[in-house]
C-alpha cells in the first residue's frame, strides 16, 4: 500500500504546475539582447530579425542542447534597462556581457573556484578609441591622449567603456547607442568615441560611408572577454542547467571561429 501511495503521489506531483520531470530543468528561458544591431552577431533593433545573427543562433542551440527543451523568448532592450531587468530577475540570460564590476553585481558568470572560468569565454573583445577622419591632431600612445580633459563618447549601459574612461580621468558623455555617438563626434560635441570593437567595428562594416568619416586610434585601450552570464535568480534555481548552457555556448562560439 505504501508503494502504491508513493507512486500515486509522484504521479500527482508530476502533473502539478511548475514541476519538471528533469530536475532543475526550466520550462521557459527569457533572453535579452541590446536594442542595436551588432552584425554578424545580432541583427535588428526592436526585435529579432531573420537571419537573427550568430549570437542568437548560439543561444537558442545552447539552451536546448541537453535534455531540457525550454520555451525560449528573446527581447531587445536598451542596455541599462536590460541590466535592471536582470537585477529584477525578469530576464534570465544576457549573452555577450563582460565581467566588469557593475555587471558582476547583478549577473552570475562562470567560475572555477573563486576565479572566472576563462575556458568558457565566448568572445575576445577590445576597447578602442575613434576620432574624426579629418582630426589628425589627436594622438594616443596607449597610455595618454594629447588632449586636456578629453570628452569621450560611450554607449549608455556598456560598463566596460565607462569604467575604463573614468579610470583614466576622461569626461564621459553617454549616448543611447553607437550610432548616436557617431552623430555627436561629427558635430564636434565629443573629442573621441570609446567603444568595444565587437559592437562598433561590426556596425561600421555595414555602413562604409560612416567608416570613411572616422579613424581608429591604435593601440587598443584595453582587452575584454565576453561570456553568457545569467541572472542571480536563474542561477540559483538552475545551477546545473546553467553550467551545461555555458559549456554549449562555448562550443558554439568555438565552432563558429
Amino acid at each position: 500500500m505504501k508503494l502504491i501511495a508513493g507512486v500515486v503521489f509522484m504521479s500527482m506531483l508530476c502533473l502539478a504546475p511548475g514541476y519538471s520531470v528533469a530536475s532543475g530543468c526550466p520550462k521557459a528561458v527569457r533572453v535579452a539582447l541590446p536594442n542595436f544591431p551588432v552584425p554578424p552577431l545580432i541583427y535588428g533593433t526592436t526585435e529579432v530579425e531573420e537571419p537573427p545573427g550568430s549570437m542568437v543562433i548560439w543561444a537558442r542551440s545552447a539552451l536546448s542542447s541537453g535534455d531540457c527543451k525550454p520555451l525560449i523568448s528573446i527581447r531587445r532592450l536598451p542596455v541599462k534597462r536590460l541590466l535592471a531587468e536582470l537585477k529584477a530577475n525578469t530576464v534570465d540570460v544576457a549573452p555577450g556581457f563582460a565581467p566588469t564590476s557593475p555587471n558582476l553585481a547583478v549577473l552570475v558568470f562562470p567560475r572555477r573556484g573563486k576565479e572566472l572560468d576563462v575556458s568558457l569565454i565566448i568572445i575576445h573583445d577590445r576597447l578602442s578609441l575613434y576620432v574624426r577622419a579629418d582630426d589628425l591632431a589627436t594622438k594616443w600612445n596607449g597610455k595618454h591622449l594629447n588632449i586636456a580633459q578629453p570628452r569621450i563618447g560611450i554607449s549608455a549601459g556598456i560598463a566596460a567603456t565607462k569604467v575604463e574612461a573614468e579610470k583614466r580621468g576622461w569626461l564621459v558623455d553617454e549616448a543611447g547607442n553607437p550610432q548616436s555617438n557617431l552623430a555627436k563626434l561629427k558635430a564636434h560635441r565629443i573629442d573621441a568615441i570609446l567603444e568595444p570593437d565587437v559592437w562598433f567595428e561590426t556596425y561600421l562594416n555595414t555602413v562604409p560611408e560612416q567608416r570613411a568619416s572616422i579613424r581608429k586610434l591604435e593601440p587598443q585601450v584595453s582587452s575584454i572577454d565576453r561570456y553568457a552570464p545569467v541572472s542571480i535568480g536563474f542561477y540559483g534555481s538552475y545551477p546545473e542547467y546553467t553550467r551545461q548552457f555555458w559549456q554549449a555556448m562555448r562550443r558554439q562560439s568555438t565552432a563558429a571561429n
